[in-house]
């Protein structure tokens, strides 16, 4: 593997002490594409979500078989404003092409886990690859700056 931006990632990952699985593949956007090349199922994938809120942006990490209640989520977060992150502003947030979100995102300012995630040992999210994904301890994800353990799916 010789992108810079996830070697990097990893170093980020290793100082939170966030335990990971490296799985590359052939370069794919699609979560179900990626998923079936590494005989996943979607149960066994997590996507990270961008939403802006009032004072700025958080992340919703949630696994791929469930969807957010987003009523729900607007009560955790108490916040007027709740939308998704335009591809624009997800770029501009992250640094990174939109699709490629991975689950630490420092530039947020809380990230919200969904409870579904903890039902397995290990998930499959992003790296900030197309050829990369990475598989991450459940329990680790707790590790991750302002983040949080919510009941949202």
């Amino acid at each position: 593997m010789r992108d810079k931006k996830v070697l990097q990632y990893i170093e980020e990952l290793i100082k939170l002490g966030i335990n990971y699985k490296i799985d590359e593949h052939p370069y794919l956007k699609e979560v179900e594409d990626v998923l079936k090349y590494c005989n996943l199922t979607l149960s066994d994938g997590a996507s990270t979500l961008i939403y802006k809120v009032d004072d700025g942006y958080i992340a919703v990490i949630r696994r791929d078989d469930c969807k957010i209640d987003l009523r729900e989520l607007r009560k955790i977060i108490g916040s007027k404003t709740l939308e998704m992150a335009t591809d624009k502003e997800f770029a501009k947030l992250t640094g990174l092409e939109p699709g490629a979100a991975r689950v630490y995102i420092p530039q947020v300012s809380k990230t919200y886990i969904d409870e579904k995630i903890f039902e397995k040992e290990y998930v499959q999210a992003g790296s900030c690859s197309f050829t990369v994904s990475i598989q991450y301890k459940t329990s680790d994800l707790l590790r991750l700056p302002r983040s949080e353990k919510v009941e949202i799916a």
